[in-house]
């Protein structure tokens, strides 16, 4: 895929939205959406419930819990909605965190920057996996999504949870190691529903 084969829509309100045919990762950018984005933060930090939500500790899955996700998913074959499906369980499960599931890949849309640092970039800065660059220009991550390892979710969690920026702001660097956080806690959930499901 080519990033210059992107469309771009804009819509009034809600900012830019491009895609690349083909491809199911989308991003968004612009004052409008930034203003939306900082409007939710805001609501965020006004509600205590986010900020114990967001201080709480991951559960565990429990043999319950495996048993009931080896049943609905398959790791190492899903369609967009069931990935979407299983972040969903995960969260209800205490696994991950609602404001987590924005740089997983939910509906697509892989949200990579820092709102600290005043925007919603896709693929912003260099990254690398184990010492060796990766990515150059600053807009190939738009494409990085489950799509990209055929519906394999537990490679692309193992995946994304590698990559590593090695340039950027301070506040950037720290959404990015976040992001690498949940992409671990998916990659071990993913591990243990695949294990369950061999049994």
């Amino acid at each position: 895929m080519d990033i210059r084969d992107m469309k771009v829509t804009y819509t009034p309100g809600s900012g830019y939205t491009g895609y690349v045919p083909g491809c199911k990762v989308t991003m968004r950018w612009g004052d409008e959406f930034i203003a939306q984005m900082k409007e939710r933060a805001a609501q965020k930090a006004a509600d205590p419930a986010a900020e114990v939500e967001a201080a709480a500790p991951r559960k565990k899955l429990t043999d319950s819990d495996l048993a009931e996700l080896a049943e609905k998913y398959d790791p190492s074959k899903m369609t967009q909605e069931e990935y979407d499906s299983l972040l969903e369980d995960l969260i209800d499960m205490g696994v991950l965190k609602k404001d987590e599931v924005g740089q997983l890949g939910y509906h697509g849309c892989v949200v990579v920057g820092s709102l600290a640092e005043g925007g919603f970039g896709f693929g912003v800065g260099c990254y690398q996996i184990d010492g060796q660059s990766a990515v150059r220009d600053s807009l190939s991550l738009c494409c990085m999504g489950l799509s990209d390892t055929d519906g394999d979710a537990l490679a692309y969690a193992k995946l994304m949870g590698l990559w590593k920026p090695v340039s950027g702001s301070a506040g950037f660097l720290a959404f990015a190691e976040k992001g690498r956080d949940s992409f671990t806690a998916l990659a071990d959930a993913l591990e243990a529903i695949e294990a369950r499901r061999k049994d």
